[in-house]
């Protein structure tokens, strides 16, 4: 896929006109605590919509939660599925000779897979039939760091871990 084609893609996904900026002053949120998504890529985000929609295609919509496998072996078939691909990346090849989406996405993809499973198991449709982001987690989602919960959570402050990555201590 050439810049354009993923330009013209990422433009479907996020339309910067639509989103409406509030100034500091003009009304409360109550986002403390809360998980702050703008830090997810939303190039990152189109390519990877862009592997699923190409696997819908090419396997069936949802195919990938019929897998009849145990958790094990789900788990390595996700794993080596992103270890191919990581692999392809570090041979140089940034794009997917099938797809022709980038390799990258391929294997956020698989590690995302990789988070449902542990997160939700390999009963993509549930004892009761609701789909597989409809289920109770079966692990708990970790706890959003802040200021405040920072140095409980991680064992040092947040000054501490910036001067240690800067090379300070």
């Amino acid at each position: 896929m050439d810049t354009a084609k993923l330009a013209e893609a990422i433009k479907l996904v996020v339309d910067e006109s639509k989103v409406t900026k509030a100034e500091p002053k003009e009304g409360l949120r109550y986002n403390k605590g809360k998980m702050d998504l703008t830090q997810l890529s939303p190039v990152a985000q189109a390519c990877e919509s862009l592997v699923y929609m190409f696997g819908a295609i090419k396997y069936k919509k949802n195919n990938w939660k019929n897998f009849k496998k145990d958790e094990q072996e789900a788990f390595d078939e996700f794993m080596g599925c992103t270890l191919r691909h990581i692999d392809a990346i570090r041979r140089g090849e940034f794009f997917d000779r099938d797809s022709k989406q980038p390799h990258a996405a391929h294997a956020v993809w698989n590690l995302n897979r990789i988070l449902d499973l542990y997160y939700y198991g390999n009963d993509a449709h549930g004892k009761d039939g609701k789909d597989l982001y409809h289920q109770p987690l079966k692990h708990e989602l970790p706890e959003i760091p802040t200021v405040e919960n920072f140095e409980r959570l991680y064992g040092v402050t947040p000054q501490v871990l910036k001067d240690k990555a800067q090379g300070k201590v």
